[in-house]
């Protein structure tokens, strides 16, 4: 402000001034101190990245395929930061931080020279990276010293200390040197992790042992600042230990760099502890555990950049989730009111994160504070219990079975009843798409093919069909025993906790193998975590017994949706009749009746006097159905104007959607326009809606 006001005065007093005028601009201010930032100039250290064999070497390993970003479209950023780097400034003019280990002298005279007698000057290496036997380097350079017409001997020099060598400091205080007061940019020290904290320079163990590593998982915003710096240094200076192999030309610090999603709230505001808006996962492993947040967040972890979490808030008082009272605060965010009232008593109120971190706010024993939650993590809370619930209804059949060695082992596969084949191929397929998914970091895509897996497959299946057949079968209590280990193994990795304490039941099961699952035991038969991924052979892989139990699956569904909509008691046995062009073999018909609650299945037409209990016609795969005894019989007298309204509405509706479909089709518009495979839905749908219409009508017209 002063040297303003005196270059005003200055060009006043020479005539040079030829006015002055207020001027409105937005002043930059310091965000921790609030002060106006002014431009000032300094002496700063400075990393010369545009050296080649520094930026560009970091480039090289990307373009050759050894180092893969995913999504691969962050290695776009990676890639023209480097192309179009500027110097980095690493010295920063703070009270906090790890000092500049730079100690710097006026002249190199002899008193300085003599107490420090085995200084190196070496001009083509700065001063971070190599020390001699007393850890001193000194910088130099060269160019500065021709153009000013001085020699090394009168030349102002710094020489870089080596941490932990007090006595060589004292040596060098003694001679004049003074230590530099600016402290490292963070960043500096954060591009030497993967090296420091292995006790390079030396050629440590750790170092040997896990650098290069192979996976570093970070976040889109600091590639520039962090992946990028890593690579440098490590390319740079790592071998130094090895015989100083050309610089630049280092190992990689990992092979694969995986950039997970931002997670937002649900106003699409990133998470900040300022805020208040984030989810603490202290507060998630109290209320659903920890790993069914871990599952939570793998099965959200797709391929884009930001995934949505709405914050709900636990009142202290009641235990009662609730969505928070939110306001916007002077800054435009959308946040939690700092104090909310209790859902269930208004007298009762507690305090908000946003509350505590702003100051406008303090918890206390009659205003505690309110615990952060998410609905998101149902999923996971769900999924676990789903895992434990039929782990302990496995263990209960395969420990009352009589689990004696199965020829099923050693025989081919076409001996196993349908549900077993088909099983066995879901888990060959799941395997294979679990591999895939992490091998290319496709962690949702994981999650997923493990909830189908387990949830749909094992549990709402399998387990299901198996119930008459498994106390008598030993081939079918083999297949349950090893899909089950299976399905843990692969599990462990984002639900470890659960998947172990099943396990410690799980291994002492005596199972028969099943010939194509491969299950290594655990090491001292000890953790889950020392056992083999299960290794399941393609061979397993069977088409035939997917596309014959998903036809089941189909007719099961169909008759599901009849019972539903008949409000057909749960318990009660129902009788299908299959018209004479439907074939279905022993072991589908055997999973129809188990799966739909069947007393038989009959390929007579229900018989006149059967519509006393109640019969309804349906649909399926082209074919007129019929279920009959869904319910008692009727009092004498009774008539059937309910099953004949839901009839006509039924034909109604029908005849509506074929008319639609037909409209559709019937426009060139659409028919010449639109996608193939849509033109083709459409038909599909046509036939499917015509068959249920014809249907509907016929048995309309045997109540009339």
């Amino acid at each position: 402000e002063d040297a303003r006001k005196r270059v005003v005065a200055e060009f006043k007093s020479h005539g040079l001034l030829e006015g002055t005028k207020p001027h409105r601009h937005s002043v930059k201010h310091s965000d921790r101190s609030k002060a106006i930032i002014e431009p000032y100039l300094s002496d700063q250290w400075y990393v010369k990245v545009t050296d080649p064999r520094l930026a560009q070497s970091a480039n090289v390993p990307l373009r050759a395929g050894d180092l893969q970003f995913h999504p691969a479209r962050y290695a776009k950023t990676y890639e023209q930061w480097h192309d179009n780097i500027r110097d980095w400034c690493i010295s920063r003019q703070l009270w906090w931080g790890h000092r500049v280990p730079v100690w710097s002298h006026p002249r190199l005279n002899a008193q300085a020279f003599g107490a420090v007698s085995e200084i190196c000057i070496d001009p083509d290496i700065a001063g971070f990276e190599s020390y001699t036997d007393y850890n001193f380097q000194a910088t130099f350079n060269e160019a500065d010293s021709e153009s000013l017409g001085i020699t090394i001997e009168n030349a102002p020099f710094s020489v870089c200390v080596k941490p932990g060598r007090p006595d060589l400091e004292r040596v060098l205080e003694a001679a004049g040197f003074r230590q530099d007061s600016d402290v490292l940019d963070t960043w500096f020290s954060s591009a030497l992790w993967p090296m420091s904290t292995m006790h390079w320079p030396e050629n440590s163990p750790l170092l040997q042992a896990f650098n290069p590593s192979s996976t570093l998982c970070t976040a889109r915003e600091i590639i520039t600042l962090w992946v990028s710096r890593m690579v440098m240094f490590n390319r740079y200076l790592r071998g130094s230990e090895l015989g100083e192999p050309a610089r630049g030309s280092g190992p990689l610090p990992f092979k694969n760099v995986f950039i997970h999603a931002v997670i937002q709230d649900g106003h699409g505001q990133k998470m900040s502890k300022s805020l208040g808006n984030g989810v603490d996962p202290l507060d998630i492993i109290s209320s659903h555990g920890a790993d069914a947040m871990r599952f939570t967040l793998c099965h959200m972890t797709t391929q884009t950049q930001d995934v949505r979490m709405p914050v709900d808030l636990v009142c202290p008082h009641t235990g009662e989730v609730f969505a928070p009272k939110m306001i916007t605060n002077k800054d435009g965010y959308t946040v939690a009111a700092p104090i909310q009232d209790s859902p269930k008593d208004k007298t009762k109120k507690m305090v908000t994160v946003y509350g505590v971190a702003s100051g406008e706010a303090k918890a206390s024993a009659e205003m505690p504070l309110a615990k952060t939650t998410s609905s998101k993590f149902d999923l996971g809370r769900n999924f676990a219990n789903k895992l434990w619930n039929a782990s302990r209804f496995t263990l209960g059949i395969l420990g009352s079975a009589n689990a004696a060695p199965s020829p099923f082992a050693h025989s081919p596969l076409p001996t196993a009843s349908l549900l077993d084949r088909w099983l066995l191929s879901r888990l060959a397929t799941a395997v294979g798409e679990v591999n895939a998914s992490l091998n290319s970091f496709e962690f949702s895509s994981y999650a997923t093919t493990m909830y189908d897996l387990l949830w749909r497959d094992f549990c709402d299946w399998y387990l299901e069909g198996i119930k008459p057949t498994v106390a008598a079968d030993a081939h079918q209590r083999a297949v349950l025993a090893n899909a089950l280990e299976s399905i843990l193994r692969l599990l462990h990795p984002v639900m470890p906790f659960v998947t172990e304490a099943i396990w410690e039941k799980v291994r002492d099961l005596k199972a028969a193998p099943v010939a194509g699952i491969t299950l290594t035991p655990a090491r001292n038969n000890g953790l889950l975590a020392t056992a083999g991924w299960p290794i399941v052979a393609a061979s397993l892989k069977d088409a035939k017994a997917e596309a014959d139990f998903e036809r089941v699956r189909s007719l099961v569904t169909s008759i599901r949706d009849v019972r539903s909509q008949h409000q057909v008691l749960p318990r009660r046995k129902v009788t299908l009749h299959i018209p004479a062009g439907f074939t279905l073999d022993a072991d589908a018909s055997a999973l129809a009746c188990t799966f739909a609650n069947l007393e038989a299945i009959s390929k007579d037409a229900p018989k006149p006097e059967a519509a006393a209990t109640g019969v309804v016609a349906f649909s399926f795969d082209g074919h007129p159905f019929h279920l009959s005894n869904l319910r008692e019989a009727a009092a004498p007298g009774a008539s059937n104007d309910a099953e004949k309204a839901r009839l006509t509405k039924l034909v109604a509706d029908l005849s509506k959607s074929v008319a639609t479909l037909e409209g559709r089709l019937n426009n060139p518009g659409y028919a010449d326009k639109a996608p193939p495979h849509m033109v083709q839905q459409s038909k599909d749908q046509l036939a499917k809606a015509k068959a249920e219409l014809a249907t509907a009508q016929a048995t309309l017209g045997t109540l009339s």
